[in-house]
């Protein structure tokens, strides 16, 4: 690895700024009281909607905020990381023109060393950007999916039954047959999970002929309770605030440093980023038990059973199960293995 192959490899790394940024205006709905009263009406679904998307606007106004911050932070990382490359770079690649033996093989070597150390610190830092932002995104979705309630009764979409349910598409957004946007919990994987969960997996008890191999049932039956341990640990962390690169309980955690530290208290050993995370077995959504991890590429979360997630957000806390966030690559279900 060259120079300025590194030198590119890194500002290539560098994020895109978000940009301007101002949530919509309110209208004035002051006068809607007024005209209900002549008209016999009610306005306080509509003043209660105006309050609710002002305060969702500050909301996510403030996100936005910490979001350019989190950005305009990496990219000067970046900008630092390139910039002492160079200074490093600069003396060892002089060194090569000297006309000593073994000068140039020497100095190739070195150059090689400092590029890849660069270019890790430099993903590194990406990394933490992208679990940063997830973290973010997953604020903004509950702001998006908070529910709004109606004083008056008023007819209301049936909700979806599990039947309509379909498993994961290739994009890895669960979906409905008819792909109903009226819908928005397809986008969810239904929490109907309990029967396999409650049967072959339960306890870490096998199904089918797997009782015949003995070390296999103890083997599972391990895997089972280390599930189960990283799930206590986790949700003995509920409420703990978001923090970038934090891997402290009680102090902070990003997503997959939660993720981590809770296989780590049942005696498992995983990566540290997130998209690593993808390993041990691949299981579907049927297989699903407590501790297994949902991988996507910047953001991990942990399975908790009853058909929930629970992940680092801001705070720790626990969600519908899911394969989407935002327009992140979903790498699938995993059990880590000790």
């Amino acid at each position: 690895m060259n120079v300025l192959e590194t030198i590119n490899r890194i500002s290539e790394l560098a994020p895109a700024q978000l940009g301007d940024f101002s949530a919509p205006i309110m209208p004035d709905v002051s006068a809607a009281g007024e005209l209900a009263a002549i008209s016999g009406a009610s306005a306080a679904d509509i003043e209660a909607a105006a309050k609710l998307i002002d305060g969702n606007n500050h909301h996510i106004a403030e996100i936005t905020a910490e979001a350019q911050v989190a950005i305009t932070t990496t990219a000067e990382n970046l900008l630092g990381i390139g910039h002492s490359f160079l200074q490093q770079a600069a003396p060892v690649a002089l060194t090569a023109l000297q006309p000593v033996p073994g000068a140039a093989a020497g100095s190739i070597a070195q150059l090689d060393a400092l590029a890849r150390s660069h270019m890790a610190e430099a993903e590194t830092a990406a990394n933490e950007l992208d679990e940063q932002l997830s973290a973010l995104a997953t604020r903004l979705h509950g702001i998006a999916e908070e529910p709004f309630a109606l004083d008056d009764a008023s007819p209301t979409a049936t909700p979806p039954s599990p039947a309509q349910y379909a498993s994961t598409g290739g994009n890895g957004t669960a979906y409905s047959p008819d792909n109903n946007a009226a819908f928005p919990e397809a986008n969810f994987v239904p929490a109907a999970l309990e029967t396999t969960e409650e049967t072959g997996a339960q306890a870490g008890t096998p199904t089918g002929t797997e009782t015949d191999n003995p070390t296999d049932n103890a083997t599972d039956d391990a895997s089972a309770a280390a599930g189960r341990a990283a799930v206590a640990a986790a949700r003995s962390q509920l409420g703990t605030p978001y923090q970038w690169g934090g891997t402290t309980p009680g102090v902070g955690f990003d997503c997959s440093g939660f993720t981590q530290w809770a296989w780590g208290e049942a005696g498992v050993d995983i990566p540290r980023l997130a998209h690593e995370q993808a390993v041990g077995q691949q299981v579907s959504v049927n297989e699903l038990r407590e501790g297994d991890l949902a991988v996507w590429d910047g953001h991990v979360a942990m399975y908790a059973g009853n058909g929930e997630l629970i992940e680092a957000g801001s705070p720790v806390s626990t969600s519908p199960l899911r394969t989407n966030n935002l327009d992140m690559n979903f790498h699938g279900f995993y059990r880590p293995t000790a």
